[in-house]
């Protein structure tokens, strides 16, 4: 499906999570997804997240039924996931994935409220893993999250922009 604004495609995407022709059908397999996707001639990629035991079976399915994985995403605890959005990040990349979307929850591993320092670190060390990987973290919008205080996004993205990178937010 093609859409454009301003001269510019804007692609359409589908996030893995099961999809039926009708309430009463069953989910089906996952290549059975990925074929229904595909003949339904509407997605241009699809937006997953896959486990690393199942990386080779989604890259398998997603250039058979041509459907990129261009952006995936997953919610993280600081102080205890940083490793987790690192690996999601090169496991993504591997997949050929754009854009890694990041919930970071309100919460620290530790009980109290993440600061806006710790969100500035964690952009900026995730971005320049993702700059090199070719896979760019984007910090989410998303309820119950430090995000969630709209006032803090723009008091975090002044922050890094001040170190020279761009803040990319979805």
């Amino acid at each position: 499906m093609n859409f454009f604004k301003n001269g510019k495609e804007l692609k359409v995407g589908i996030a893995n999570r099961g999809v039926v022709h009708h309430n009463s059908e069953k989910v089906v397999s996952l290549e059975d997804w990925f074929m229904i996707v595909s003949q339904a001639k509407v997605f241009d990629y699809v937006d997953k997240t896959p486990a690393e035991d199942e990386i080779d079976l989604y890259r398998k399915f997603s250039e058979k039924y041509n459907l990129p994985i261009l952006c995936g995403g997953w919610f993280y605890t600081v102080g205890i996931d940083d490793h987790l959005l690192f690996n999601h990040i090169e496991n993504a990349a591997r997949l050929g994935t754009k854009f890694h979307n990041v919930q970071i929850k309100s919460k620290h591993a530790d009980g109290y409220n993440v600061t806006n320092e710790q969100i500035v670190d964690l952009y900026l060390r995730s971005s320049e893993y993702g700059d090199r990987l070719g896979c760019w973290p984007c910090f989410e919008i998303h309820i119950n999250m430090w995000s969630e205080d709209f006032s803090r996004i723009f008091e975090v993205a002044e922050e890094v922009e001040k170190r020279g990178v761009p803040f990319r937010m979805t």
